[in-house]
């Protein structure tokens, strides 16, 4: 195939860029303010804003990623489609290992010690599904042009299944639940047979039960605290309540920037990581929470489009598997911890501490930009 010409700032997608930065910087203050420590900011000298390390980090990792972003306008998705099957299957074994040496934090055993560092190869997994995913679906269309049958989703059912069990068994059910739900949106897009999709469901409804035995203890109770957490207001719904009480109390505008009582106080729990859009509702209120998802939707929405302007299979896979990513983080997200949902442990996209979720979004957003800068080059 022919390139043509074109420039750097032709390759680079400005909207999506733009939305990235605005996310980030939202996401930077709120995780200022939920690590801020009046005490601290009263009595200390050498730390004269009050940085808390948790922001430091984020901001380094955030960095990083935008730099990522820069060089993915001349990354080749050729290159990307024939490293599918060593990055899955090297993800894989990954998971493997987790389960035979891995690290034990808080009763689950989901990371690898590699000197001093500790990786989590389940938040890489999500990358490796799309990636493999969108190869497989691209190079293996409905045989009668139409939809996929039983037998044609027997070998992608797979590609998801494995590392989704093994992520099942760490256990983690939040990133086994989203790897189900990028693999399935890519499915559902690639197309399904109607009595196929019928009798997939019905086999979801029998499947409901046998999957509850198979659940550990704590997480049936927060399936159960999810309709009445007050009964465990000291325990498993704990989470829950105070969320419910910092988000509540935030009304239509918020309580300040810095002045959410159930962060300061320390009465939120995860206040950096799980529950930080509880830091925001408090302090910024409905019509702060209404903007920030705004900005999101716009973000999904520029990720998205550039499905419009591709016309290989592979890139168009990887943006649904990509923008599923990080829509269902989202939406689990904010439903955990608004309580519609139940707490899973999934983190809010360039919102949530963590150096391996920050990385996975960036690297996941760089995918979608070497797929507009590769479809301008054409």
């Amino acid at each position: 195939m022919a390139f043509k010409e074109s420039t750097i700032y032709q390759r680079i997608d400005f909207l999506t860029l733009a939305s990235v930065l605005i996310v980030c910087v939202f996401g930077l203050g709120v995780l200022f303010s939920a690590g801020y420590d009046h005490q601290v900011a009263a009595t200390s000298k050498a730390n004269l804003f009050n940085v808390s390390p948790d922001f430091t980090k984020q901001l380094t990792y955030m960095l990083g990623g935008l730099i990522l972003l820069g060089l993915s306008t001349f990354f080749n998705l050729s290159f990307l489609n024939s490293l599918a099957i060593p990055l899955y299957l090297i993800t894989v074994l990954a998971l493997i290992l987790v389960e035979a040496f891995g690290v034990v934090v808080n009763g689950s055993q989901r990371w690898l010690a590699i000197g001093s560092k500790r990786i989590q190869p389940a938040e890489f997994a999500k990358l490796a599904l799309i990636v493999m995913l969108a190869r497989y679906l691209a190079n293996h269309p409905p045989k009668d042009g139409n939809k996929l049958g039983f037998v044609e989703l027997i070998i992608p059912s797979l590609i998801i299944a494995v590392p989704m069990l093994l992520i099942f068994m760490q256990p983690d059910l939040g990133t086994s639940l989203v790897l189900a739900s990028v693999g399935g949106m890519m499915l559902l897009f690639a197309g399904i047979r109607f009595k196929v999709l019928i009798s997939l469901f019905v086999c979801g409804i029998f499947s409901i039960i046998p999957l509850w035995m198979n659940l550990h203890t704590y997480q049936q109770d927060r399936v159960r605290n999810l309709f009445h957490p007050e009964n465990d207001p000291r325990g498993t719904g704990y989470h829950i309540i105070q969320s419910q009480i910092a988000i509540g109390s935030g009304e239509l505008f918020g309580k300040g920037y810095l002045a959410g009582t159930q962060n300061q106080l320390h009465f939120l729990p995860e206040h950096t990581t799980d529950f930080i859009f509880s830091v925001l509702a408090e302090e910024w209120g409905f019509m702060g929470c209404g903007i920030v998802l705004f900005a999101i939707f716009i973000f999904l929405a520029s990720i998205l489009r550039h499905a419009m302007v591709v016309k290989d299979s592979f890139s168009i896979f990887l943006i649904v598997g990509i923008t599923q990513l990080i829509f269902f983080h989202s939406f689990v997200n904010i439903g955990m911890v608004i309580g519609i949902l139940p707490v899973v442990g999934i983190p809010l996209p360039l919102f949530s501490y963590g150096g391996s979720s920050i990385m996975t979004t960036f690297i996941a957003i760089a995918m979608a930009f070497s797929v507009y800068g590769h479809s301008r080059r054409m």
